[in-house]
């Protein structure tokens, strides 16, 4: 039996072909005397070794669609806080700016129109053509904001404790959704693949905020118990 050579690696190297205004070649660096008469380089071409790229830094927070959806609900909502962290802390690191991402989120009332501006404005900046409002949107967070207040402000009834928080909840992952895409369209990665999967980390916050999925099913069977019936009478009150 013969021994199979080992097949031997070929390594690259990038030509930057200054005449045709630096494009670039990719050249093995074990090359063959026929294949440099048959492409022959240019006399001031400048070899650089290729590398993997790094990772591209973004300016703000990258998360997939279908995992905010995961985290905000699991979570009863508190998720947003982290994203908004996150968002601000990223915008820092990236522009080197100083902007308390921890006292602008737990602020986030005042700054969420700030932060939705400087998404719009970095789009812009990089000539992203995506439509989507800032400012209704901004306005939309802000609305569930001070809804989520107001019901716990309010005497015990099941608006109050159930009904108003699942409203302003589900006005803010639909505002949530729409600035998510935006900076996902402006940071090159519209499915968010760079964060789409649930981590560990992820399962461990989701448990230790009160065990969201529980209560969730507590509040739809809550719901169920009262709120079904009565549909099903209204609806013999009307048709029948």
């Amino acid at each position: 039996m013969t021994q199979q050579k080992p097949k031997q690696k070929i390594l690259f190297r990038t030509v930057l072909d200054n005449a045709s205004g630096g494009a670039s070649i990719l050249y093995p660096k074990k090359i063959d005397q026929s294949l440099l008469e048959m492409t022959p380089l240019p006399k001031d071409a400048a070899y650089i070794d290729a590398q993997p790229s790094s990772p591209k830094k973004t300016t703000f927070y990258v998360v997939s669609k279908n995992k905010l959806l995961v985290m905000f609900w699991l979570t009863l909502g508190l998720y947003i806080f982290y994203w908004t962290y996150k968002n601000w802390k990223t915008y820092q690191t990236a522009t080197n700016t100083t902007v308390f991402p921890l006292t602008r989120t737990l602020l986030g009332l005042f700054f969420i129109h700030s932060l939705l501006m400087k998404i719009h404005h970095q789009g812009k900046n990089l000539q992203k053509q995506y439509k989507w409002s800032p400012r209704l949107l901004a306005s939309g967070l802000m609305l569930a904001f001070i809804l989520t207040i107001y019901s716990s402000l309010l005497p015990y009834s099941i608006g109050a404790q159930y009904l108003f928080p699942l409203i302003a909840k589900a006005l803010c992952f639909y505002c949530l959704i729409q600035v998510q895409s935006a900076i996902n369209h402006v940071e090159n990665d519209p499915e968010g693949q760079q964060n789409a999967n649930i981590t560990i980390p992820n399962c461990i916050w989701i448990s230790s905020l009160g065990f969201g999925l529980l209560l969730w099913i507590i509040i739809i069977f809550y719901f169920s118990w009262w709120y079904i019936p009565l549909m099903f009478s209204l609806a013999r009150w009307m048709f029948l």
